[in-house]
Protein backbone atom coordinates (compact mmCIF):
# COMPACT_ATOMS: atom_id res chain seq x y z
CA UNK A 1 0.00 0.00 0.00
CA UNK A 2 1.23 3.44 -0.92
CA UNK A 3 0.43 6.64 0.92
CA UNK A 4 0.61 10.13 -0.50
CA UNK A 5 -0.20 13.73 0.30
CA UNK A 6 -1.75 15.98 -2.33
CA UNK A 7 -1.20 19.69 -1.79
CA UNK A 8 -4.25 21.91 -2.38
CA UNK A 9 -4.85 25.62 -1.75
CA UNK A 10 -6.80 24.71 1.41
CA UNK A 11 -4.55 22.00 2.89
CA UNK A 12 -2.94 18.61 2.29
CA UNK A 13 -5.17 15.65 1.39
CA UNK A 14 -3.99 12.19 2.45
CA UNK A 15 -4.43 9.25 0.05
CA UNK A 16 -4.02 5.49 0.40
CA UNK A 17 -3.35 3.65 -2.87
CA UNK A 18 -3.35 -0.10 -3.42
CA UNK A 19 -3.28 -2.52 -6.32
CA UNK A 20 -1.24 -2.57 -9.51
CA UNK A 21 -0.71 1.02 -10.77
CA UNK A 22 -1.34 -0.24 -14.32
CA UNK A 23 -4.60 -1.99 -13.42
CA UNK A 24 -7.82 -0.68 -14.89
CA UNK A 25 -10.13 0.59 -13.57
CA UNK A 26 -9.01 2.74 -10.65
CA UNK A 27 -11.73 2.98 -8.01
CA UNK A 28 -11.97 6.09 -5.82
CA UNK A 29 -13.18 5.30 -2.30
CA UNK A 30 -14.63 8.17 -0.25
CA UNK A 31 -15.39 7.69 3.44
CA UNK A 32 -18.58 8.69 5.19
CA UNK A 33 -18.57 11.48 7.75
CA UNK A 34 -17.19 11.29 10.38
CA UNK A 35 -14.67 8.63 9.46
CA UNK A 36 -11.47 8.20 7.45
CA UNK A 37 -10.00 6.20 4.57
CA UNK A 38 -9.10 3.48 7.09
CA UNK A 39 -12.65 2.17 6.80
CA UNK A 40 -11.77 1.02 3.27
CA UNK A 41 -8.63 -1.00 4.17
CA UNK A 42 -10.37 -4.42 4.12
CA UNK A 43 -12.03 -3.62 0.77
CA UNK A 44 -8.75 -2.40 -0.72
CA UNK A 45 -6.97 -5.59 0.36
CA UNK A 46 -9.72 -7.70 -1.19
CA UNK A 47 -9.59 -5.86 -4.54
CA UNK A 48 -5.78 -5.71 -4.87
CA UNK A 49 -3.87 -6.37 -7.03
CA UNK A 50 -6.40 -6.68 -9.86
CA UNK A 51 -8.14 -3.37 -9.23
CA UNK A 52 -6.31 -0.15 -8.38
CA UNK A 53 -7.94 1.65 -5.44
CA UNK A 54 -7.49 5.13 -4.04
CA UNK A 55 -9.02 5.96 -0.66
CA UNK A 56 -9.04 9.62 0.31
CA UNK A 57 -9.16 11.26 3.73
CA UNK A 58 -11.38 14.31 3.20
CA UNK A 59 -10.11 17.62 4.58
CA UNK A 60 -10.46 17.67 8.34
CA UNK A 61 -10.63 13.86 8.65
CA UNK A 62 -8.11 11.06 9.07
CA UNK A 63 -4.60 12.22 8.22
CA UNK A 64 -5.63 15.13 5.98
CA UNK A 65 -5.18 18.71 7.17
CA UNK A 66 -8.09 20.68 8.54
CA UNK A 67 -9.17 23.26 5.94
CA UNK A 68 -6.99 26.37 6.02
CA UNK A 69 -10.12 28.51 5.67
CA UNK A 70 -13.90 28.13 5.80
CA UNK A 71 -15.04 26.31 2.66
CA UNK A 72 -18.27 26.90 0.77
CA UNK A 73 -19.91 25.44 -2.33
CA UNK A 74 -19.02 28.60 -4.24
Amino acid sequence: MERALVSTPVGHIHLRLDGDPGAQPTVLLIHQSPSSARMWLPVMAELAPDIRTCAVDLLGYGESDPPARQLSLE
